[in-house]
């Protein structure tokens, strides 16, 4: 099974985020734009192969991660790409935090999941964000710079992480199907 640790975004940040990729979609045209119903943070991609006789040392990692973690803000601000120069093949809202926390649960997430589950760590610098929309084949975005520029507000809102949630994710030609397998709550 295809897992995920994530975090889920409030309704009206959801809202907001609708509403700029419904502008979004007019200046950058050719993208695959995520469902509103399906944007979320993503924290650590666990693989594509995961057995299920794997989830009970996950569940343990991941209760372990969230130990010691109060819950904390953020605010979704501004607009990035991957690549960050050039034209980007991925779209996303900025995720902004000032405690510290986010980073720190994240670290704890690959960390734990790679000593008690043997999940590859990764290898990339964390970039908090919710990803709006990726370039379809063969087709490029405008630049960042162009987009932000066209957009009315930069700012989707904030909202209190109280929890992280283990999704399972199904391909399908609509586009993915996430299930939540479990929750956990920061201490």
């Amino acid at each position: 099974m295809r897992c995920f640790v994530a975090i889920e975004i409030d309704q009206q940040c959801r809202l907001f985020l609708k509403r700029a990729t419904e502008q979004l979609e007019k200046i950058a045209g050719n993208q695959k734009w995520v469902k509103p119903e399906n944007m979320h943070m993503t924290l650590k991609f666990i693989g594509n192969d995961i057995d299920e006789e794997q989830l009970p040392e996950i569940i343990k990692s991941l209760q372990m991660s969230c130990q010691g973690i109060p819950p904390f803000n953020v605010r979704v601000e501004g607009l990035g790409g991957f690549p960050p120069q050039g034209r980007p093949k991925v779209i996303f809202a900025e995720v902004k935090e000032d405690s510290g926390y986010l980073k720190r649960l994240a670290e704890n997430i690959d960390n734990n999941l790679a000593m008690r589950a043997g999940i590859k760590r990764d290898n990339r610098r964390f970039i908090p964000h919710i990803t709006l929309g990726r370039c379809r084949k063969g087709h490029k975005a405008s630049k960042i710079e162009c987009l932000t520029q066209e957009l009315d507000n930069l700012r989707f809102g904030a909202f209190e992480i109280t929890e992280v949630v283990l999704k399972k994710s199904d391909l399908k030609p609509s586009g993915p199907e996430y299930t939540i397998l479990e929750r956990f709550k920061l201490d």
